[in-house]
């Protein structure tokens, strides 16, 4: 699939990894469509910079999902690309772990995947594509972090789902990412050495990923490792 004149809908698309694929997509001559939820002055500022629709929507209520996308379909009709990027991160350990903590990972992370793709679809035609961010710790589970970790393991089976379930109109994988873009506090050092590579990402390595998958029409219900090996380095 080519990207000149696609329209990608990006969640999350405003900051951070969803910042520089809004960027980097639209560069490349696609219409990107920015979601945002907290980030709304983010979101303003990029959409006048490419020149591209921002939308607002809390995607952990599936009431706003919907209407999110109603507003979608009367302002741009169909899509093409769907990237469920949006989500929360935050360590809480597993005897602290509140029932409104854990339900926020859940909704945020997970349940909007399953509730955008399935609007999405509709909005789709044949040989669209659908690409999750997932996360290596959907793999790894981190002590202090298992409702976040539990979340995008979600992802991840979901994908196979997904891609079984809409084959072979549309197309569904996952991304995994490592250490790419670290948030604050991070130790860049410690985080290298978790990888086989002994190094960290960047956000470019994440369009390379998310591109090679939109072009590639012959890969569905995948999920690709881009970690520098953290994966297999924890086993």
């Amino acid at each position: 699939m080519n990207l000149k004149n696609k329209k990608i809908l990006i969640t999350g698309g405003a900051t951070r990894l969803g910042e520089a694929l809004s960027k980097a997509l639209s560069k490349k001559g696609a219409r990107v469509l920015i979601h945002y939820n907290a980030s709304r002055n983010k979101a303003l500022k990029l959409s006048k910079q490419l020149k591209t629709p921002c939308f607002h929507a809390d995607l952990s209520r599936v009431e706003d999902i919907k209407r999110f996308f109603s507003e979608i379909k009367k302002k741009v009709g169909k899509i093409d690309i769907l990237i469920n990027n949006a989500a929360i991160f935050y360590p809480v350990p597993f005897l602290k772990t509140t029932e409104k903590q854990w339900n926020d990972f859940m909704n945020t992370n997970l349940r909007s995947v399953f509730f955008c793709s399935q609007e999405a679809v509709h909005l789709m035609k044949k040989n669209s594509v659908i690409i999750n961010i997932a996360d290596v710790g959907g793999y790894i589970m981190w002590k202090d972090y298992l409702a976040y970790c539990t979340s995008k393991a979600g992802v991840l089976a979901l994908t196979k789902g997904l891609a079984k379930t809409l084959a072979p109109k549309i197309r569904v994988n996952a991304i995994a990412p490592g250490p790419l873009l670290l948030p604050k506090g991070y130790s860049k050092k410690y985080s290298a050495s978790l990888t086989l590579l002994k190094k960290i990402g960047s956000p470019q390595k994440l369009i390379h990923a998310v591109c090679f998958l939109i072009e590639n029409d012959f890969v569905t219900g995948q999920v690709i490792h881009l970690d520098g090996g953290r994966f297999i380095n924890d086993e």
